[in-house]
């Protein structure tokens, strides 16, 4: 299976991730393979996504929200860790995984990982692309009980 991953980290700015968001753009203007978009965008989705730090102003998660709702992406299930930065008293969640719809149709499902950082304030993202299992028919069985029934016969000559 084909599928197309963009690797973010992404400058602290509101006014420098205007370019950040007009590349993802172009991307998914292109894109029609399943698609994974999954770093640091130095960026929230929603107020909550930021505790105990400066108050973040809706102007500062609109463009990211309007990308996300605009392309269609979802966020990727994250188990682990809630935020992705923390700076001693300062939590925030900016990493994540997205994938577009073709991804949500055709590969299998992933969750992803936020680990434990180990020399960052940066909480690594993990994810483990599994191979999508082919479908199998079911054997056909057939209880004997069936043929007990009276009408069996009539059943299966009307629907055969």
């Amino acid at each position: 299976m084909t599928y197309h991953f963009t690797a973010i980290y992404d400058l602290h700015t509101v006014q420098n991730r205007k370019e950040l968001w007009r590349k993802l753009r172009e991307i998914e203007s292109r894109q029609q393979e399943p698609w994974l978009v999954m770093g640091d965008f130095n960026a929230i989705l929603e107020v909550e996504d930021n505790v105990h730090g400066t108050v973040v102003q809706d102007h500062e998660i609109r463009e990211f929200r309007e990308f996300v709702e605009d392309a269609g992406m979802t966020e990727v299930k994250a188990i682990g860790r809630s935020f992705t930065w923390i700076n001693s008293h300062v939590f925030s969640k900016i990493g994540r995984a997205l994938v577009n719809g073709e991804w949500m149709n055709k590969m299998p499902p992933i969750q992803v990982h936020v680990l434990d950082p180990c020399f960052s304030d940066h909480s690594p993202l993990c994810i483990k692309l599994g191979r999508q299992q082919k479908e199998t028919t079911r054997p056909f069985r057939f209880m004997n009980c069936l043929a007990d029934n009276p009408n069996f016969e009539k059943i299966v000559a009307d629907n055969w």
